[in-house]
């Protein structure tokens, strides 16, 4: 629980700047959240599907997802985050969900299943891994899909993360991120294997940052998006159905 209150302290004071698209912070998420729709859309149609984006922050993918027809849900324990996401979607004209609740709180009170879960950027951020794998597995539909992001436990990401953005180009505000929670793609897969959720696609993003630009790319040794599909005993149903 200790955990939580940190990074919610640390998120709490960010939540002001999630649409700056000036403050350095939001800026690159906001360009990093075009390739990881790119990367979603790619892989599976969103409209009319049922979407639940955990660690929603103040919205920045939510709404993409919404203005892709989908009928989204975001989730955060940041409640500044949930008030400014909320503004937001209102001003956007957007018909969006958000709730100020942990995946632990959230899980317990809901029943209907999911056909998207959405987790971007917030396993390194979590104290348990394997908790919210289960409750996501729980909360998804079969043949549903699981859409996650994160940092690879490598040295080269250590130096990219927070080496080069936090201290260097101050993209992000120094101790944003700890280098000993971040979870290396070996580890990630097997807790995934554990609870019957199957890899589709594995790509890696590369953000630069002298020209702000980001790519998906093979490289995975930095930052690593992932496909992951839960089976049902039927088998697969198809991800661009006629």
């Amino acid at each position: 629980m200790n955990i939580y209150i940190n990074e919610l302290k640390k998120f709490n004071k960010l939540s002001n700047y999630w649409w700056d698209h000036n403050a350095k912070i939001y800026n690159a998420l906001h360009i990093l959240n075009i390739i990881r729709l790119k990367f979603i859309s790619s892989n599976i149609i969103l409209k009319n599907k049922k979407i639940l984006d955990i660690g929603c922050g103040g919205g920045i993918l939510t709404e993409s997802l919404s203005k892709k027809g989908a009928k989204v849900t975001g989730i955060d324990i940041c409640e500044k985050a949930i008030i400014i996401a909320k503004k937001h979607a209102k001003l956007s004209n957007l018909n969006i969900k958000y709730k100020k609740k942990s995946i632990e709180n959230y899980k317990k009170n809901y029943r209907n299943k999911y056909d998207i879960i959405t987790c971007m950027e917030i396993i390194e951020h979590i104290p348990n891994i394997n908790s919210l794998i289960k409750k996501c597995n729980y909360l998804l539909k079969n043949n549903g899909h699981i859409f996650l992001s994160s940092i690879n436990k490598t040295t080269i990401a250590m130096i990219k993360t927070i080496l080069i953005g936090e201290y260097i180009f101050k993209i992000i505000p120094i101790n944003t991120h700890s280098y000993h929670k971040y979870i290396k793609i070996k580890f990630l897969l097997k807790k995934l294997k554990k609870n019957s959720l199957k890899i589709k696609n594995i790509k890696g993003i590369k953000y630069n940052h002298l020209s702000k630009k980001t790519k998906v790319t093979t490289d995975t040794s930095i930052n690593y998006i992932l496909h992951i599909i839960k089976s049902s005993p039927r088998g697969f149903e198809p991800l661009f159905p006629p």
